[in-house]
C-alpha cells in the first residue's frame, strides 16, 4: 500500500486584507509557487496549484518533502501568515492528466482534517494527520514557529538565503531544478523586501547601510552547499553550523562577516534551522 502526502495551504485571516492587498498577495504567491514547483518536481505527484479562493493544494510522494516545500513558502511569503495541513494516506481516485484538485482519497481527506486542526490553534500553523499518533510530529514541525514570526524583515531575508544556499536535502545531491530556482526566488524576495512600506526604522537602517539588497550581480548557485537529511539528530547543531554561513552570506550581501553574524544571531536563524532539521529527520523516519 503506497501512501502519499497531500498538502493544503491557505492564508491566515485572508479576509482582513483589502482587495488590492489580496490580489498582490495572490500574485506573489503564484510566482513563488511556480518556481517552487520546479524545484520540488522530483518529489511531487501533482504540482501545488490554487484550488479555491486563497487555498493551494498539491500531492507529494512523502511527508518530509511536503513539509520542506511548505516551510520554504512560509519563509518566502513573510510577513503574510500561512496555515497548512498535510494528509498522509492513499491516493485512490486518480484522474489521468488532471490537477491535484481533481484527485481524491484518504490522503486528501486527512489533509482537510489536518488543516482544520490548525484554525483555532495559537501554537501551530501546520498539522500532519495520518489517522495514527501524530502528536510528536506536529509538535516538532511547529517548534520554530514563534521564532520565525518574531523576525524582522532583514532577518527573514537572511533566513531565506541560508535555506537556499545551504538547503536541506533527502538525496545525495541537490537537483538541477532546485538550483535553477535559487536566483529567481532571491530576486523576487529582495524586491519585495525593498518595496515594503511598513518596515521599522531600525530595519530600514540595516537594509540601507549594511547590505545592498537587490544590487547583486552574483551567481548564487556557486555558493550552494547542501545539508543531507539523515545524519544523527543528536549532531544537528554541528551539522547546521559547521559551514561558514556568515562569511558566505556576508559576501552575497556585500557586507562584513560580523554584520551577517549579528543579523543571524538576532534572528535566531541557526536555531530555527536546527529545530526544523530535527523535525524533517523525524517525519522522514516516522512516515515511510
Amino acid at each position: 500500500m503506497i501512501k502519499y502526502a497531500s498538502l493544503i495551504i491557505d492564508i491566515e485571516k485572508s479576509r482582513k486584507y483589502g482587495v488590492i492587498d489580496r490580489t498582490s498577495i495572490q500574485k506573489i504567491l503564484m510566482d513563488y509557487v511556480e518556481i517552487l514547483n520546479g524545484m520540488f518536481c522530483e518529489s511531487q505527484e501533482f504540482k501545488v496549484t490554487f484550488s479555491a479562493g486563497d487555498s493551494l493544494q498539491g500531492l507529494f510522494v512523502d511527508v518530509a518533502s511536503a513539509y520542506m516545500y511548505y516551510r520554504l513558502l512560509e519563509i518566502l511569503i513573510y510577513p503574510v501568515k500561512l496555515r497548512a495541513g498535510i494528509g498522509v494516506g492513499e491516493w485512490t481516485i486518480k484522474i489521468e492528466n488532471g490537477l491535484s484538485t481533481q484527485q481524491d482519497g484518504p490522503a486528501y481527506h486527512n489533509a482537510r482534517q489536518a488543516i482544520e486542526g490548525v484554525y483555532n490553534s495559537q501554537l501551530s500553523n501546520i498539522n500532519i494527520y495520518s489517522g495514527e499518533d501524530d502528536f510528536l510530529a506536529n509538535h516538532l514541525i511547529n517548534a520554530s514557529l514563534q521564532l520565525k514570526r518574531q523576525q524582522m524583515p532583514m532577518q527573514n531575508y537572511v533566513q531565506l538565503l541560508n535555506e537556499l544556499i545551504f538547503p536541506f536535502t533527502m538525496y545525495d545531491r541537490v537537483s538541477s531544478d532546485f538550483i535553477s530556482g535559487v536566483d529567481d526566488l532571491i530576486t523576487i524576495k529582495a524586491e519585495a523586501l525593498k518595496s515594503r512600506q511598513n518596515t521599522s526604522t531600525a530595519d530600514v537602517r540595516t537594509v540601507k547601510s549594511k547590505f545592498e539588497i537587490g544590487s547583486l550581480e552574483l551567481d548564487m548557485t556557486k555558493y550552494i552547499k547542501p545539508i543531507f537529511v539523515g545524519y544523527d539528530m543528536m549532531e544537528s547543531e554541528y551539522i547546521i553550523s559547521k559551514n561558514t554561513q556568515s562569511t558566505i552570506i556576508a559576501e552575497i550581501l556585500q557586507s562584513s562577516r560580523q554584520n551577517a553574524a549579528v543579523v543571524m544571531k538576532r534572528g535566531n536563524v541557526l536555531k530555527i534551522r536546527e529545530l526544523d532539521y530535527v523535525a524533517i529527520n523525524y517525519i522522514r523516519e516516522r512516515y515511510i
